[in-house]
């Protein structure tokens, strides 16, 4: 069972397997239809597309931020259309160093599947390997997936200031507010504290080592 990340060469060795299921999380913030158009033109065989816009961010438990989390009906409803099963070893990727995969991979944790795992090195690992590529539409098959959400998972807006430790991931420009792309406002939380994210990374794009 994979429950973080999973290598390419022990992707390999399982991918093909009738009890697992890949899905293909590739998203360009800047483009909402680059993902769709880059598992279009080409994903790893048997992927089913996965849209950050459209099915992880469906009816939110706020109507606050970017992208907020679904409710929890919302998320089980989803997992079911995806046909994920309790015995499911799930597969992620996108071509983002798993900035995207990393949504989903956190969601089904959130909800209590734990046989889920990142693909590291992502899409461009897949690329590098030479495998093969396919084009199909692949469609999940509906299951029932009923779980309950893990509520320590989350923090309200509310509670932010009683946190013991709050981390900023983004670059450290943004977090500075020297630059702001995307929200209205520059700067961060008070009190955060800032860990780049891709600080997590190796040149080649994959995680690092935990040592």
């Amino acid at each position: 069972m994979f429950t973080t990340l999973i290598d390419i060469n022990s992707f390999l060795d399982c991918y093909k397997d009738p009890d697992w299921l890949i899905f293909d999380v590739r998203y360009d913030l800047a483009d909402k239809d680059a993902g769709r158009n880059a598992y279009q033109l080409g994903h790893i065989p048997g992927a089913i597309f996965v849209d950050l816009h459209d099915d992880l961010s469906r009816p939110p438990g706020t109507n606050k931020g970017r992208h907020p989390l679904p409710t929890e009906d919302s998320m089980n409803a989803l997992f079911s259309e995806l046909g994920i099963k309790e015995n499911s070893q799930v597969v992620v990727y996108d071509n983002a160093n798993g900035a995207f995969a990393a949504r989903l991979w956190w969601m089904l944790r959130h909800m209590q599947h734990q046989q889920v795992a990142v693909l590291n090195g992502g899409w461009q690992a897949w690329v590098e390997s030479n495998n093969e590529i396919e084009d199909a539409m692949n469609q999940p098959l509906k299951v029932n997936f009923e779980r309950s959400a893990r509520k320590r998972d989350v923090i309200q807006m509310v509670d932010v200031d009683q946190a013991e430790l709050l981390i900023d991931s983004r670059e450290p420009p943004r977090f500075r507010g020297e630059v702001e792309p995307i929200d209205k406002a520059a700067g961060h939380i008070p009190g955060a504290i800032n860990r780049f994210w891709k600080d997590n990374l190796t040149e080649n794009g994959h995680f690092k080592d935990k040592t």
